[in-house]
C-alpha cells in the first residue's frame, strides 16, 4: 500500500484535513470504523466539503507533488440524498485547483462520472440506499484520454477513458464544492484514503491512544497531557525549548484501540504550536528500538495556532516489511525539537489504517460497545 494521505476523523475533529468549509462536522452517531466520522449537509445552493491534501517529508498536509494517477477509497453513508436532480460529492483538483474527475450522486441514489470538461463518462446501476455505508474508490488517471474507474463494495461500477486534464492530481474534495444544481444532502464519510501505486481495498481507521511515558522523555509534562480527544489546546500539553530535546509516548494495544483485521500503514499525529520566535521540529517514529525521524519542519509551517503535523509509514521501520500487530504494540510515537525555542504538542497518537478479516463485522459490534461504556 502506498497512501498519500488519509483522514479517519479519529482525532475528534477536523484537524486530518487540509481544509473544511461550513457545515462539516466530527460526529460519533454514525460511523463506519473507530470512534469518530464527519458528516457534511450543504443546503439548497450552498457549499459544504472537506479537502483532503498529501503529506510531504516533514508532515506538511497540503498540495504536494501532482500525481499521474491517483486511486481514492472512502466509505460513504447516505443519510439524504438530493430531492430532484443531482450533486458532487467528490473532486479529484490538479494543482491549479481545477477539476479532473468528479463524483455525483442522484436523486434515484446512483452514481455519475463527470470527466474535466463536464462531460458525463456514465452513470452506474447499482443504487446507494439512504441508512447504509458504502465502500467507494474511484481511479482517476491524467491525460486527455486517461483512464479512470468506479468501484462499489469491490465491484467495478464503471470504467473507461475521459479528459482528465494534463496536470496531476495534488487534492481530494469530498463534499459540494461547485453548486450543480440548487440541492442538498446529508451525507456521512468515514475511512477516507489515496493510494498512488493501486485500488486501497476496503479500509478502515483506529486510533492507538497514548498509555505511557517512551524511551526519550525530554520535554515537561508527560503522555496524560498528549490523551485528550479532541486535543483541549492549552489547557493540557507537553513543552519544549531546547534544540535536541526528545518525547516518545508508549501505545496502547492495537486490538484494544480496534483494529481487527490487517494492519495497512501508521499514520503517526502530533498537535503542535510554537510561539512568537521561529522554532523547527522533527516527528520520531521508534519502533523496536529503531528511531526513524522525519525531515525538519519549517518554521513558516506552522505557528503560534495548533496545526496536525503527520507522517504516513506503509511499512515497519524495524522490519522494512508489512505492519504486524506485534510491531505495532511495540511503535512509539513522539518529537524531536531542532530549535532553541519553545514548542508545544497537546496531542500525541497513532492511527492505523487496516482492513478487515473473517469475523471482523461481529468484533467490531464487540468493540464499539466496550468503548462507549
Amino acid at each position: 500500500m502506498a497512501l498519500g494521505g488519509c483522514c479517519t476523523f479519529e482525532t475528534g475533529d477536523l484537524a486530518e484535513l487540509y481544509a473544511t468549509a461550513e457545515l462539516c462536522v466530527v460526529q460519533q452517531d454514525v460511523v463506519r470504523s473507530g470512534d469518530y466520522a464527519g458528516r457534511i449537509t450543504p443546503v439548497s445552493n450552498g457549499l459544504a466539503y472537506l479537502v483532503l491534501g498529501q503529506y510531504d517529508s516533514s508532515g506538511r498536509n497540503g498540495s504536494q507533488t501532482p500525481l499521474s494517477e491517483v486511486w481514492v477509497g472512502l466509505g460513504c453513508y447516505w443519510a439524504a440524498r438530493p430531492a430532484a436532480s443531482d450533486e458532487e460529492f467528490l473532486a479529484v483538483l490538479d494543482a491549479s485547483e481545477d477539476q479532473k474527475l468528479a463524483l455525483r450522486i442522484r436523486a434515484d441514489g446512483r452514481l455519475a462520472v463527470y470527466d474535466s470538461t463536464g462531460t458525463s463518462l456514465g452513470v452506474g446501476a447499482t443504487v446507494l440506499q439512504t441508512g447504509r455505508w458504502y465502500w467507494l474508490e474511484l481511479l482517476c488517471g491524467t491525460g486527455t484520454n486517461a483512464d479512470y474507474a468506479l468501484r462499489i463494495n469491490g465491484v467495478t461500477e464503471l470504467s473507461g477513458q475521459g479528459h482528465m486534464g494534463t496536470g496531476g492530481a495534488t487534492l481530494i474534495v469530498i463534499g459540494k464544492l461547485v453548486d450543480r444544481n440548487g440541492e442538498g444532502y446529508d451525507l456521512y464519510v468515514d475511512d477516507i484514503v489515496t493510494d498512488t501505486a493501486d485500488w486501497p481495498g476496503d479500509c478502515r481507521g483506529c486510533r492507538m491512544d497514548p498509555d505511557g511515558d517512551g524511551h526519550y522523555e525530554d520535554w515537561t509534562g508527560d503522555y496524560t497531557d498528549v490523551d485528550d480527544v479532541p486535543h483541549n489546546a492549552d489547557t493540557d500539553y507537553i513543552t519544549a525549548s531546547v534544540a535536541g530535546a526528545a518525547e516518545t509516548v508508549t501505545l496502547e494495544h492495537p486490538t484494544a484501540a480496534g483494529v481487527l483485521g490487517v494492519a495497512r500503514a501508521l499514520k503517526l499525529v502530533a498537535v503542535v504550536r510554537r510561539g512568537p520566535a521561529a522554532s523547527t521540529l522533527r516527528t520520531r517514529l521508534r519502533s523496536g528500538g529503531t528511531d526513524l525521524d522525519g525531515d525538519e519542519l519549517p518554521s513558516t509551517a506552522w505557528g503560534p495556532t495548533y496545526v496536525a503535523v503527520q507522517q504516513m509509514y506503509s511499512t515497519d521501520p524495524a522490519t522494512n516489511a508489512q505492519w504486524t500487530l506485534d510491531g505495532l504494540a511495540d511503535t512509539e510515537v513522539g518529537l524531536v525539537l531542532t530549535a532553541n525555542a519553545m514548542a508545544r504538542c497537546t496531542l500525541l497518537c497513532a492511527i492505523v489504517i487496516w482492513s478487515p478479516a473473517e469475523g471482523t463485522a461481529r468484533q467490531m459490534y464487540a468493540y464499539r460497545h466496550r468503548r462507549a461504556q
